[in-house]
């Protein structure tokens, strides 16, 4: 299994509920632009199919302004 964890900011600490979404909604927009098949381990969590899918990912959402990607190994 690979890994990305979702360190929200300590700026924008949402409730567990508010970082789910966002955490799901990372995973939508993986598949649909660049059809990276995804599982949501936990609210902060996102499970790769393969190592690839899980660096491009990471590149993707590094650009994201409420959290920062790191790669759990």
């Amino acid at each position: 299994m690979y890994k990305l964890k979702l360190n929200y900011k300590s700026t924008f600490t949402p409730h567990f509920n508010v970082q789910d979404v966002l955490t799901q909604t990372a995973c939508t927009l993986l598949l649909v632009d660049n059809n990276i098949h995804t599982t949501q381990a936990s609210t902060d969590t996102i499970v790769f199919e393969s190592d690839r899918d899980r660096t491009l990912a990471y590149l993707k959402l590094c650009k994201h302004a409420m959290y920062t990607p790191s790669i759990i190994d």
